[in-house]
């Protein structure tokens, strides 16, 4: 049984939360309760809780404040918090710090408080041991949290697919956005700690990963001198993109972001996920596709078009890569 502490301000509000949820069919027991961080604290010290449900805005010691003070002294502890719509903010932080879920204090209902201590149940119950080898959820979580996307099309158009096809619960997807958007604003110094929107359905989130993306790539090609070793990679994925039909080569594009060809090689396979030479591949494939599609060019010249210039060499890479030869291709298209 998971024992609950209530910790909100608002004596209707801790009330009727701890009278609408069906505790014991989820596995639950409240055990106390209290009207602000302080409070709980001093229950803490006497009496045992596994889960703590606390509101966010409280006077005395608000709730993130209290979420602080409880994971030094009581690691184990884990937590829902309550909050506004406008309070989001104050969510995502909560998010970060550990909290499991959140519900909307618009919406305390039995239904939704019930769905999401369902899931709280599922987590704790889950917690101390190891994830399933090969979850698909699991795996598209790890290769969002990885960042290849960032630096590869055909990565992000993948991952987003795949992650529309799996159908995470909006809630699910929110979560790992806040996480992805922290762990984004220490792996990438100039970008600002985004605010996650509250995500009502699974594409609206996608549609804001793009924007978000965006918001990270587009300010690298106003850096002259990157000082990130993110940046620079950055930088050379964006201004390889504009170059595609010029040569390239990965010696002059390391010259170009100030980086030796060992450096730049070795960095570009660890934040890319694959090296320099395969990028560059694939993307004059993914831009002659693009050629093809439009009827922009024909395909005898889009080997030219994106910087090859031997044209029969070029119909091999991308056969090789798309199944269809470069004519094959536009007249499928058409």
């Amino acid at each position: 049984m998971i024992r609950v502490l209530v910790v909100d301000d608002d004596k209707l509000a801790r009330k009727g939360l701890i009278s609408i949820v069906p505790w014991e069919s989820l596995g639950m027991r409240v055990v106390g309760e209290a009207s602000n961080g302080q409070k709980a604290l001093d229950f803490l010290a006497e009496a045992e809780a596994d889960l703590a449900v606390v509101d966010l805005a409280m006077p005395v010691m608000p709730g993130l404040e209290f979420i602080a003070a409880c994971r030094r002294r009581y690691p184990a502890m884990k937590y829902v918090v309550l909050s506004f719509h406008e309070d989001f903010q104050n969510v995502q932080a909560a998010l970060r710090l550990g909290a499991l879920d959140y519900i909307s204090k618009m919406r305390l209902d039995q239904q939704d408080c019930s769905e999401v201590f369902r899931r709280v149940r599922a987590l704790i119950e889950t917690s101390d041991r190891p994830a399933p080898q090969g979850a698909r959820w699991d795996d598209l979580h790890d290769q969002w949290l990885a960042f290849h996307w960032l630096y590869i099309d055909s990565a992000f158009h993948g991952l987003v697919a795949a992650t529309r096809e799996r159908g995470p619960s909006p809630r699910g997807l929110e979560h790992l956005f806040v996480r992805l958007a922290d762990q984004a604003a220490r792996q990438f110094p100039w970008v600002e700690m985004a605010s996650v929107p509250a995500i009502g359905d699974v594409d609206r989130g996608l549609a804001w990963i793009g924007e978000y993306r965006g918001r990270i790539t587009e300010p690298v090609l106003q850096m002259e001198n990157p000082e990130s070793t993110e940046a620079c990679i950055l930088r050379a994925v964006c201004l390889s993109r504009e170059s595609l039909a010029s040569p390239i080569s990965l010696e002059g594009m390391a010259q170009s972001v100030n980086l030796s060809r060992s450096h730049f090689a070795a960095n570009f396979k660890r934040l890319a996920g694959v090296t320099f030479n395969q990028f560059l591949r694939e993307a004059r494939v993914e831009r002659a596709m693009e050629l093809l599609e439009t009827g922009a060019c024909p395909p005898g010249d889009v080997g030219q078009a994106v910087g090859y210039e031997d044209e029969k060499y070029f119909a091999q890479i991308f056969t090789r890569q798309t199944g269809l030869s470069p004519t094959e291709y536009a007249a499928e298209g058409r």
